[in-house]
């Protein structure tokens, strides 16, 4: 019995065989060359093809992966399109490459600029690059990169270098239970797929040989430990099956909770919403009882577009979310885009510090204000519909990182002239709307009491707030368990956030990790949390918690 450990994401466990998935291609290709125009021919329509396959990749796996890793696909048919990196493909055909060759130097020489990055999670990106080399190849030579899984039942766990979304999405995932990487952080593809499916994973385990030679051995992966042990005996499989049933036995349980209030032992009623990226989530949200819907990333309408969506295709998804939510409240969070969530179309200079630099409010109300201004047309719109049809679920809107209250009263001049605007053209608005903000950076909340008196809500971004706080990058592997949220200095801006809110007879939400993990619900409604914000994956588990809170 041997254990090798590496970074945990999840909290459950799983038995199966490891199941080695070679690394994509990264050598020469030995194929005829023809001439450059020939070549350059061939390169042309394997990209045509790769984006048409990729596009329809994100479509198919919206619906099984999710939103969030479903945007992998987006953006890699952003890359088989962009210009540079085809700009390298035909310049190395020009000089005599084969398009197959060409395809693999240059998604290397632009891999090797990505790991050079200071940023962990422009660093994570490196393999997007080997990903798509390995596509186009596929596309140009016929041949398939993915390995088939075993001609058994057994169940998989899936191992590799660094899993690459096109190695996984033709896989059956009925049978996978879960991923281990030698590479990767907590930011990389293998935890985006792992939480999209609900899977433990171990990611970083520098242990790239020793994988592979276990392939076909038994194991078993401990995501809240963070170890997989090779060959486990009796006892530890008897442990693993005990405790996998225990846990699907506790997930029946609380699907009875779909219907009961989010209300503790002693009477008090918790707001329990959902956090949202699309529209057709609100109704998975609403299946399982969520009370509205605290946070909708509006950046998911933007992103894998190839140009900003328009006020009435805006205003459709805000209806269709709402709609979908019933009686229910919808809580739009205005575009955060930059940092980590990067669109081609905004021409958007690169960045040494991107978590620090132009992105949320900040690119909002810079420059050209057209983009916030359409948008904020979009959920005045939206929110006017819902006011003059008398529905009780109201729509809100929040602002992003904001630091000062000169920022939050630029963004209220912007949403109160869109609405007088909208007046003047006849058009509904909600003469209630309500109005929040997210605090996400400690100058926020050190200074919660002076936007508390402007804002009917406040929502603690604990992700953010824990990072800017004890200054730890949490995309980098290397230091991520150094960024607790249940750190004393973050909860103490909690509850002044908390504080503030109340004094003007507010409330206080929270999203973010922090407010999934169980173990801190108690101590979050001590400190005057009034709404958890949480994927719709953690709804009921965070439901059964706060009703044997006191």
């Amino acid at each position: 019995m041997m254990t090798i450990r590496g970074t945990g994401i999840g909290e459950s466990a799983a038995i199966g065989r490891l199941f080695w998935l070679a690394p994509v291609r990264e050598g020469g290709a030995a194929v005829p060359v023809g001439s450059p125009a020939e070549e350059e021919a061939r390169f042309l329509a394997a990209a045509d093809a790769a984006q048409k396959e990729l596009r329809a990749l994100y479509e198919e796996s919206r619906t099984t992966v999710g939103e969030e890793a479903a945007q992998i696909f987006a953006v890699h048919a952003m890359i088989a399109a962009d210009e540079d990196f085809t700009e390298l493909v035909l310049a190395r055909i020009g000089t005599g490459e084969s398009a197959e060759n060409a395809v693999i130097e240059a998604a290397q020489t632009l891999a090797e600029r990505f790991r050079a990055m200071d940023d962990e999670y422009l660093r994570a990106r490196a393999g997007d690059f080997t990903d798509i080399a390995a596509r186009l190849c596929d596309q140009l030579t016929g041949r398939e990169s993915v390995r088939d899984l075993p001609d058994n039942s057994d169940p998989i766990i899936i191992a590799a270098h660094d899993l690459t979304p096109s190695q996984t999405v033709g896989l059956d995932r009925k049978r996978i239970a879960g991923f281990v990487t030698a590479a990767g952080s907590p930011g990389s593809h293998t935890a985006i797929l792992a939480r999209s499916m609900n899977l433990p994973a171990l990611v970083g385990m520098g242990a790239n040989d020793v994988l592979s030679v276990l392939d076909g051995r038994q194991v078993m992966l401990d995501a809240a430990a963070g170890e997989l042990i090779v060959d486990p005996d009796s006892i530890k499989i008897a442990e693993c099956r005990a405790r996998m049933q225990a846990e699907q036995e506790a997930a029946r349980v609380r699907s009875a909770l779909r219907d009961l209030p989010a209300e503790t032992c002693s009477g008090r009623r918790i707001r329990l919403g959902a956090n949202i990226g699309l529209p057709r989530e609100a109704a998975e949200a609403a299946a399982l009882g969520a009370d509205g819907v605290g946070l909708m990333r509006s950046e998911f309408l933007y992103l894998g577009a190839k140009q900003p969506p328009g006020e009435e295709e805006q205003l459709a998804a805000y209806r269709a979310a709402a709609e979908a939510l019933g009686n229910q409240p919808l809580i739009i969070r205005t575009l955060d885009i930059g940092a980590d969530k990067q669109v081609d179309y905004l021409n958007l200079a690169k960045e040494e510090n991107p978590a620090l630099g132009l992105r949320a409010i900040r690119l909002c109300l810079c420059g050209d204000r057209a983009l916030f201004r359409t948008q904020l047309r979009a959920i005045c719109r939206a929110a006017g519909e819902r006011a003059a049809a008398g529905a009780a679920g109201q729509i809100a809107v929040m602002f992003p990182m904001i630091t000062s209250p000169h920022e939050l009263d630029d963004a209220l001049d912007e949403l109160y002239a869109v609405q007088a605007a909208l007046d003047r053209e006849g058009r509904e608005i909600d003469p209630d709307l309500s109005v929040g903000m997210m605090i996400e950076i400690p100058a926020a909340a050190l200074m919660a009491e002076q936007f508390a008196p402007k804002c009917a809500f406040f929502s603690v971004g604990s992700n953010d707030l824990t990072q800017y706080t004890l200054a730890v990058d949490r995309q980098n592997a290397a230091v991520a368990p150094l960024a607790a949220g249940a750190h004393p200095a973050v909860l103490s801006l909690i509850a002044r956030t908390a504080r503030a809110i109340h004094a003007e007879g507010g409330w206080c939400g929270l999203c973010g990790e922090l407010a999934a993990d169980p173990s801190m619900t108690q101590t979050l409604l001590d400190l005057g949390i009034d709404e958890f914000s949480v994927s719709p994956a953690h709804l009921l588990k965070i439901k059964e918690k706060i009703r044997s809170c006191t």
